[in-house]
């Protein structure tokens, strides 16, 4: 506000002078100001008061804008529950016109279908017959025969497969092994009339005619979970698939050891973007810098949370691009077990799952050390981390008890430490920090305690422990030899 004067007490111009003496002057009300305007018209303005209006119909239209939002979010919220319910109704009401063409251009059907559901004498009103045709459930229009066999030309040597076929309304669940071309297309058929929610297919080469056979019945299908493991997918096989992923209700995508190429890669990060993929399943496929680049282009940006890149032979390159995209993603659970994290990328891992939403992380069978377990350690109090597996590595009893240390200010519930070599000290480290911290779950299998155990489960009484693995056995499990070789021709299609 200006002031008047030069008073340095001077409160600013809050009075006017109406006084016919002069023109109208804002003036303060200052002494040496009031001296001077004695007997004049002096007028203190309300700028309190006008303010307190200003804000009162300021808060009077904030409230009414609250209220116009929160009734054009329920109108939209209404709107978009509405699109979803008529879309739902449209893929069930072109499944019913694809099939029904199906059925009136097979000799064996179509005549059928005339003389039941439309009558010679209306041929003139087509239309209204056909409308009324569509309209009804494609259930409860009767072919001739009700269970048809398989075409003469597929044979079916599954008994899983034939069951389906039979009665697809009874399955929730499918995996099958080994399909060829013509009971891909059956179950393509067969799949808009089940329940199958989980679908699974393990040895099957996935062609680019296989491919887009299936791709066609997701959209019509109520899948949440497609497995397509231990086969073979050519990249343009996975493109025509990807195109079926759009309009279906998957969120769950497993492609594990399928050799996946780079480009097939590419196809599918590009898909992360719109899909409804929440879990990612990559296991046993090689993950190449360029390969990890590009599926971490998209991932931020996808709804995905849960991500397995266990055997994927990633090391250094690759989880410094990871870690570069792992706090802006939406990433809780990585699996990363059976891979070559060293040290270095180890710490470029941990310096991100600091400031991600990482809540289960598994390390398992990587060669770990006390060193590495350090590093852990030192940011565990600040992660978000529940759920920790270490197990098949070589931390011992030091790395336990850097663990230990940093186990009561972290949020970890569950902690695999089975086949560590971490002893009797390292034992009696995880005893002293089980009443002090969070854990309900360890894991210590094969560490050869000893007495450890006897402290274990002392402070196991005092502790949140709801479940504990102390067993041992004489023979170490026999696993899996992963290749750390990247397979040749890995550029090209199968």
């Amino acid at each position: 506000m200006l002031s008047t004067c030069g008073n340095r007490n001077c409160q600013g111009v809050e009075h006017v002078c109406m006084d016919k003496s002069h023109p109208k002057t804002y003036i303060c009300d200052c002494k040496q100001v009031r001296k001077s305007h004695a007997g004049h018209a002096v007028t203190m303005i309300p700028f309190e008061k006008i303010c307190e209006s200003i804000s009162k119909f300021e808060k009077d239209f904030i409230t009414e804008k609250q209220e116009l939002v929160k009734k054009t979010n329920e109108l939209v919220e209404e709107i978009l529950r509405d699109q979803k319910e008529r879309a739902e109704e449209l893929r069930k009401t072109i499944r019913t016109c694809s099939r029904l063409k199906e059925w009136f251009m097979e000799t064996q059907t179509r005549f059928y279908l005339v003389d039941e559901y439309i009558e010679v004498s209306e041929f003139e009103n087509i239309e209204e017959k056909v409308k009324t045709l569509i309209d009804l459930d494609i259930k409860q229009i009767h072919k001739p025969v009700e269970n048809q066999s398989p075409k003469p030309q597929t044979r079916i040597q599954s008994e899983a497969l034939l069951s389906f076929l039979e009665d697809p309304g009874s399955f929730e669940s499918l995996n099958l092994e080994n399909i060829k071309l013509g009971e891909m297309q059956l179950i393509s058929d067969a799949l808009p009339d089940s329940q199958v929610t989980s679908l699974g297919f393990s040895n099957t080469k996935i062609t680019d005619e296989k491919a887009e056979v299936l791709g066609n019945a997701f959209s019509s299908s109520l899948v949440t979970c497609l497995r397509l493991e231990k086969g073979a997918i050519t990249t343009s096989g996975f493109e025509k698939l990807s195109n079926g992923f759009l309009e279906s209700r998957i969120n769950y995508l497993s492609l594990r050891d399928n050799n996946l190429q780079e480009k097939t890669i590419e196809i599918l990060a590009n898909t992360l973007a719109w899909a409804q993929f929440v879990c990612i399943d990559l296991a046993y496929n090689t993950l190449t810098p360029k390969a990890m680049k590009a599926l971490t282009s998209t991932l931020c940006n996808s709804k995905v949370t849960n991500m397995n890149l266990e055997g994927t032979q990633i090391s250094l390159k690759e989880i410094s691009v990871l870690a570069e995209c792992l706090p802006e993603s939406k990433i809780r659970v990585l699996n990363l077990k059976t891979n070559k994290i060293n040290k270095k990328a180890l710490k470029v891992l941990a310096n991100a799952i600091s400031g991600s939403e990482l809540t289960e992380l598994d390390l398992g069978s990587n060669g770990l050390t006390s060193t590495e377990a350090a590093v852990l350690s030192d940011i565990l109090p600040e992660s978000n981390l529940a759920k920790l597996d270490l197990s098949m590595n070589k931390i011992n009893s030091q790395g336990a008890k850097s663990l230990a240390k940093a186990l009561p200010e972290s949020e970890i519930t569950s902690l695999n430490l089975t086949w560590n070599e971490i002893g009797l000290k390292g034992a009696e480290s995880i005893a002293k920090a089980l009443p002090k911290c969070k854990l309900t779950n360890l894991y210590l299998l094969e560490n050869e305690i000893g007495n450890g155990k006897k402290a274990l489960e002392k402070a196991v009484a005092k502790s949140r422990i709801t479940f504990i693995d102390l067993i041992e056995v004489k023979k170490p499990p026999k696993l899996p030899r992963v290749s750390m070789k990247r397979p040749r021709g890995t550029q090209g299609d199968y």
